[in-house]
């Protein structure tokens, strides 16, 4: 197994930005489930998502963006910007009933703000 070469705050800002992206559409956001199959239904699994879903939640945005073997290394950015106490905890805090997308692209926004600033060591 290769290790992974570290990412820069940039490169970890992008791909934030990224699964923002996806999910700041009206509509593209979901709660409950990673995003839709491959028939378009709601999927609680993440090897079940379609590269063609049309709605994801912040773990499947994440997926989306760089594959589901990395999702939980960007999910782990989220943890101070939403206060949960590591990455087990991102999926719990998107399908809270009073959570919004607006709530949840903005933490993806702050996250990436976070590790630009880190990356340029401020």
């Amino acid at each position: 197994m290769t290790p992974r070469t570290p990412m820069t705050g940039e490169e970890v800002a992008d791909v934030l930005e990224r699964a923002a992206d996806l999910i700041e559409p009206e509509g593209a956001w979901i709660q409950g489930a990673y995003g839709q199959d491959d028939d378009g239904e709601p999927t609680v699994s993440i090897y079940a998502l379609s590269s063609s879903s049309e709605c994801h939640c912040v773990l499947g945005a994440l997926a989306h963006v760089v594959g589901e073997d990395r999702m939980y290394e960007f999910a782990d950015a989220l943890v101070p910007v939403i206060g949960v106490r590591d990455y087990l905890g991102v999926a719990p805090w998107n399908d809270a009933s009073e959570r919004t997308q607006a709530e949840v692209v903005a933490a993806l926004r702050s996250a990436a703000t976070a590790a630009r600033q880190q990356g340029e060591g401020k």
